[in-house]
């Protein structure tokens, strides 16, 4: 008994006559074409499984795999996927079959073959669906200890440590066992000179195709035929992915004050929260838990506190003489700044600030305007109340003798004087600028370094553990540098680009520095009158789920 195969009929729509007296300016449009296209860009059963792209159900089986158990023995790695049954001289096609997929044996292209037609379908009450089966393949480990030289060091990329590497002197954990080695990883191994390491080695590998089940398939009308009946799926309008900012309209306290509030909504992963309280505090809740100062994220993703002084405040230079002479730049004067000479614009001749005056709003714009900004001897009295913006550290000793974000007093003074400090920076803080959020939480989150910050976030996540710094490390990383439990999407990095002015690549859907830098820094311009916040019943603000998702 012969083989019949048939290939997949593509059924031509039936022409539609018009018998109207008014002629027809536009054609009507296709308007089942979003669905039919965002169906084929999910199954793409019309590509080869080479040259599929990283979307829909490619995307979907390239998140689940590699599996591998705990102790890294075996590992499970995804090939590609075949969608329907194809056939070739040989019978039914052993690999992955395709669109012009060639047979190796007998040299014959592969063939489509239709299990059921949809009208025998909608006669006999079935599904019209075709078979997902995927290729894996199946790799085994064995455990081998080898010596680190620099040779050995070349080839570990992308192998796993299976064993824990302690410090050859303390004994300390270096490197906890199942870590994936990567670049920093064999630096780290040089560094500290380790004599040998437990890594995992192939032993076997296999490939397998593997049958997952029946899915509907859709027809060229845009229905699926499930038990004889057409029906169709209905696209959903939901919140897109992104940035959304708000606020309470006075409701949520007394006193009627505005509370604005920003939310970042990942297409898969953990929500990040900001809002201010009445004291403008800004904080940060992460997944709805308790929240906590904002800065304290920041800190997690690695900004010091002189960083995120710098990236939200301009930083005045002033220098300082051994004689005990204080001087900053004419452009850099700040209202309330007494000038012990005179500052004249180079062009006009004009004295823009008399000598042994205090800076003012309207000498502020005219500073502004001067073509350059020399240096201008000013009163070091009217320096104190200032914020330093970096830590002043002895040259000698390498003390610390005043942190960053602290207010200059008399002490302090006498300290620059006495240590020979030739130059620091200020805050621009003050009537023009008098904005303090930023400085306000750092001081309320008392945090210094990004371990502590990350062991604070593991604290309000997980209450009750203990927290290790390993431990606490893996979970932020999970929360939003994992791929496989962080996704902003597509659309959702789209309009993070758009809304903040960011060049970030459309690849990277990770939460970075420069997207939680731009949602802070625009809430707190929200509260300083700049910006306008978000009406989430806005169609811009929404998007189509369509049948592929």
């Amino acid at each position: 008994m012969t083989k019949t195969t048939t290939e997949r009929i593509e059924v031509n729509p039936t022409p539609r006559l018009n018998f109207s007296k008014i002629p027809a300016v536009i054609e009507i449009p296709n308007l089942i074409e979003i669905q039919v296209k965002s169906f084929e860009n999910f199954l793409q059963s019309e590509v080869t499984p080479e040259d599929r792209k990283i979307q829909g159900l490619e995307e979907v089986f390239r998140d689940v795999f590699p599996i591998s158990d705990l102790n890294i023995n075996a590992r499970l790695e995804y090939v590609g996927y075949e969608v329907g049954v194809w056939e070739c001289g040989c019978g039914e096609y052993k690999e992955m079959g395709g669109p012009g997929v060639v047979c190796e044996s007998c040299g014959q292209e592969v063939k489509y073959k239709e299990k059921f037609k949809q009208s025998e379908c909608r006669q006999k009450g079935l599904t019209y669906s075709d078979s997902i089966k995927i290729m894996v393949r199946m790799v085994l480990f064995d455990r081998e200890r080898i010596g680190v030289s620099a040779r050995v060091l070349k080839e570990l990329p992308g192998k796993y440590i299976v064993e824990e590497v302690k410090h050859p002197q303390s004994g300390k954990t270096l490197i906890p066992s199942r870590t994936l080695i990567n670049s920093k990883i064999v630096a780290l191994l040089e560094k500290e000179k380790v004599p040998e390491i437990v890594i995992n080695s192939v032993r076997e590998v296999k490939e397998q195709k593997i049958f997952l089940g029946e899915m509907p398939t859709m027809s060229h009308t845009g229905t699926f035929m499930i038990n004889g009946v057409e029906r169709v799926i209905v696209s959903q309008m939901h919140r897109s992915p992104g940035a959304f900012f708000s606020h309470d309209k006075g409701k949520s306290h007394v006193s009627g004050k505005i509370l604005y509030s920003a939310r970042v909504i990942p297409d898969r992963g953990s929500w990040l929260d900001f809002e201010f309280d009445i004291k403008d505090i800004l904080h940060v809740k992460i997944d709805r838990r308790r929240k906590m100062p904002a800065t304290i994220l920041l800190n997690a993703f690695g900004m010091s506190q002189e960083d995120i002084l710098s990236s939200f405040y301009q930083v005045e230079k002033i220098s300082c003489t051994r004689e005990g002479k204080y001087s900053m730049g004419a452009k850099s004067l700040m209202v309330g700044i007494k000038v012990l000479e005179d500052v004249v614009d180079s062009k006009t001749d004009e004295v823009v600030v008399k000598s042994g005056k205090k800076v003012t709003a309207p000498n502020i714009k005219k500073l502004g305007r001067m073509a350059r900004s020399p240096k201008t001897e000013i009163d070091p009295e009217t320096l104190l109340g200032c914020i330093l913006a970096n830590d002043l550290i002895d040259q000698e000793t390498g003390e610390v003798t005043a942190g960053s974000n602290t207010g200059i007093t008399e002490e302090i003074l006498g300290k620059i004087s006495e240590n020979k400090i030739s130059e620091f920076g200020i805050l621009h803080i003050d009537e023009e600028n008098p904005d303090t959020t930023i400085r306000d939480t750092l001081i309320l989150g008392k945090i210094k370094t990004q371990e502590d910050a990350i062991r604070e976030i593991y604290k309000r996540l997980r209450p009750g553990d203990p927290p290790t710094v390993e431990i606490a490390k893996t979970l932020f990383a999970n929360l939003f540098f994992n791929p496989k439990r962080y996704n902003l999407s597509v659309v959702g990095r789209i309009k993070m680009n758009q809304k903040f002015g960011l060049n970030i690549s459309e690849d990277n859907r990770l939460l970075t520095l420069d997207d939680v830098i731009s949602v802070v820094r625009y809430i707190v311009d929200l509260r300083n009158g700049i910006g306008t916040i978000d009406d989430i019943d806005h169609l811009g603000n929404r998007r189509v789920r369509a049948v592929g998702e």
